[in-house]
């Protein structure tokens, strides 16, 4: 899955901007790495970054969901093929 992923211009894309973001906004990664939310106050610039990171995360997660569908349907047409059900 992880050579897959490493060949995916758009997954290294995606995780290099995130990478960014936690190093522009150092502030944002207590909200990024926690379970919990702050009361601080933050600028309109950092929410936007916040809802950037989130969002490039869950298209992340797509990619990665996706890798292992295709390593699950691999392995199942492997086993159907040398139960002889195929």
């Amino acid at each position: 899955m992880l050579v897959s992923l490493t060949n995916c211009k758009e997954y290294i894309r995606l995780t290099k901007e995130c990478e960014k973001i936690k190093l522009q906004y150092p502030n944002l990664v207590e909200i990024i790495e926690s379970a919990e939310a702050t009361n601080d106050i933050y600028t309109k610039e950092e929410i936007q970054a916040l809802a950037t990171y989130i969002y490039n995360q869950h298209k992340i997660s797509n990619y990665e969901i996706y890798e292992m569908y295709k390593i699950g349907s691999a392995e199942c047409l492997q086993w159907l093929m040398i139960t002889n059900l195929l």
